[in-house]
């Protein structure tokens, strides 16, 4: 490949910086104009921090319930909001926060483009097409703030001269130290963006190498690599703490017509028009760089760049949308390609003052027009989600542990990723943590048990085990059509979420219709908050007498409690035999859900330790052994004689 022939590297003019601080400014904006941005997994995160710091808090279950880790793999968001939460409200604090996270990948891009010629410098503005991309939304927050420390690594690694300091070289010592101490920072921001940024760098290192030294210079990289590369290994030894929180353990591959109506939208969240055009101009770029490279017009730098840039675009267009342990992996090569490819377009051959003024005010408007789209998208996401989010101000508090269940995880966009501005957002899927956060306590579901990427993890010994609904089992259930259509089917699984939740302090309905509220209050749930598809409640319940001679109670009967129509039992205890003398034995259930429910007492005659068909079982019950009951209030009494 030949050199371009070198020039004086031009001073980026005052233009430009009031350009980009107004593009500065706009994104900022976009972050500022709602009160929270609704993201997929964005409150777990914020939960996690906030536990941070207020771990110790007296009087919280945090201590007794929860366990700190390392979290050595994944701290690019904590670093940052912890210390700010700490000192402000939370929602301010995320602001701030991601404001930080967006301006350091738009400011990555810049020193990108400046490392690599500053020619190109015109084209900074149109960086604010990607840097609010689909991660964001995702709440993959650390990931975007490991991206940032990527670009800056990247620019650090092109900035690397000769000794006459015209020509690119290869890094001093030095400065090899200073690229591993980045690339161990970025994975510690988030390790999996370390790997992109250290392959890109291993590229653009080995293609500077002179001619026959390229095998040496890999054993450089690699060494450079290698204090990341530990960080990588250790959070991969610890990866069977993500597989249990995956949803397939198998590659799954996104359909051909799902790929095509859901790319624009992963490269550039919000309407297709736009995406399609971001698309394009990825493609351009690259076939541009192709092009040139064909006619020997790249730097070895620049050659580097693009097969970096056509690897991950290639890997976002055709990667498995999921893999074994974790989700979304194919969109995640779309943010630092496409950037990479843009900084490929050969802006220093438009030569003319006029005309780079007249493109630099160009790609400005572009940007602050793109920006001004995302802004509305924010807007709609906030009011989709508004009634959702609503009980965030509730004057409740909270101190152990509630239980959230979300009947319709989409709010403010589509629930069909074909559909969707932001394909696979389901905004209120994790929408319980922010309640933990607001109101106290935790939340049933927690991002745990990886220590590398998670913050905490439950206690072996926290007094609190009540089992949470599966996530793998219901989640998929509640978005069927089948649920969503079918009257009976819908009432039998409100009924067994009921059922969990009355073991918790507190519970968060999303997506619930009038008749699902209306259920649940008559299951014995009182309402601390309401507005129409959110139901913010505790448990109360009914009670149940049971009264059993001493006689019978002396062999000591099963007593197993259920609702109706859910034939596994809720509750379950052994009656104590009673002390001499005591002709009755009477029973106080209390907490029980009400309504239709049943009620089994049980002999077990063959000592089979469950209910079988040779077993003694209360007069009146029905084949299966069960009393139907209709609890209310204080519920009512029973007497239990053995029969058959």
């Amino acid at each position: 490949m030949a050199h371009s022939a070198a020039r004086p590297k031009p001073q980026a003019g005052g233009a430009f910086w009031v350009m980009m601080g107004l593009v500065s400014a706009a994104v900022v904006a976009c972050l500022w104009v709602v009160d929270y941005l609704p993201t997929n997994d964005g409150p777990q995160h914020i939960l996690a921090g906030h536990l941070e710091n207020h771990y110790s808090d007296p009087g919280t279950v945090f201590a007794s319930h929860l366990e700190p880790t390392l979290q050595f793999a994944s701290r690019g968001f904590s670093t940052l909001f912890v210390p700010l939460e700490a000192i402000m409200e939370w929602r301010p604090a995320l602001r701030v926060t991601l404001s930080i996270i967006l301006l350091a990948n738009l400011w990555g891009f810049v020193a990108l483009l400046f490392a690599l010629t500053p020619d190109r410098r015109f084209l900074a503005p149109l960086g604010a097409l990607f840097v609010l991309s689909w991660p964001l939304y995702m709440g993959f927050y650390a990931f975007l703030a490991g991206t940032a420390v990527g670009l800056m690594v990247i620019a650090a690694a092109l900035s690397s001269n000769a000794p006459d300091g015209v020509r690119p070289g290869l890094p001093t010592p030095l400065r090899r130290v200073l690229l591993a101490a980045g690339l161990v920072v970025q994975a510690c921001a988030h390790v999996f963006t370390a790997v992109l940024s250290g392959f890109v760098v291993a590229l653009l290192l080995v293609a500077r190498a002179p001619k026959g030294r390229g095998g040496i210079e890999v054993l450089r990289v690699a060494a450079m690599g290698s204090p990341a590369m530990v960080i990588l290994l250790l959070s991969v030894r610890d990866q069977p703490g993500l597989a249990r929180m995956a949803f397939s353990s198998e590659l799954e591959w996104s359909p051909l017509h799902a790929w095509f109506t859901e790319l624009p939208h992963l490269m550039s969240p919000g309407p297709a028009v736009r995406g399609w055009l971001c698309v394009a101009l990825v493609f351009a770029a690259l076939l541009m760089a192709a092009v040139r490279w064909r006619r020997g017009q790249l730097r070895p730098d620049e050659g580097a760049l693009t097969l970096a840039a056509a690897v991950l675009v290639l890997l976002g267009l055709f990667a498995p949308i999921n893999i074994p342990g974790w989700q979304f992996f194919q969109p995640r090569f779309f943010p630092l390609g496409s950037l990479l490819a843009l900084a490929l377009l050969p802006a220093e051959q438009v030569t003319s003052p006029r005309a780079r003024e007249l493109a630099m005010a160009a790609t400005g408007a572009a940007a602050v027009s793109s920006l001004l789209l995302s802004a509305r998208l924010h807007r709609r996401l906030a009011a989709g989600c508004a009634e959702a989010l609503s009980g965030l101000d509730a004057p409740i508090r909270r101190t152990f542990v509630d239980m959230p269940v979300v009947l319709d995880a989409a709010c403010g966009v589509a629930g069909d990723p074909t559909e969707s501005e932001v394909p696979f957002l389901h905004p209120l899927q994790h929408a319980g943590a922010l309640y933990a956060v607001a109101e106290g306590g935790t939340s049933a579901y927690t991002m745990e048990g990886s220590s590398s990427v998670h913050a905490f993890r439950i206690r072996e010994d926290s007094p609190f085990r009540a089992p949470a609904p599966s996530v793998k089992e219901y989640w998929g259930i509640l978005a069927s059509d089948a649920f969503v259509n079918d009257k009976v089917l819908r009432k039998r699984v409100l009924t067994e979420l009921a059922t969990y939740g009355s073991a918790y302090e507190s519970i968060i309905l999303f997506g619930a219709r009038p008749e699902d509220e209306t259920s649940w209050i008559a299951r014995g749930y009182v309402a601390d908050f309401q507005n129409r598809s959110l139901l913010l409640a505790h448990f109360q319940g009914c009670a149940l007498s049971l009264s059993v001679p001493a006689e019978a109670a002396s062999r000591k009967p099963h007593v197993q409690f259920g609702v109706w129509p859910v034939p596994v039992a809720a509750r379950e205890l052994v009656v104590a035999t009673p002390p001499p003398g005591v002709e009755i034995v009477s029973l106080k259930l209390n907490h029980l859900l009400c309504g239709e429910v049943w009620l089994r007492v049980y002999w077990d005659n063959d000592g089979s330790g469950s209910y079988s068909n040779g077993d003694s079982i209360c007069r009146g019950a029905d084949e299966m052994g069960r009393l139907r009951l209709d609890l209310s209030g204080d519920g009512q009494a029973i007497t239990c004689s053995p029969g058959l």
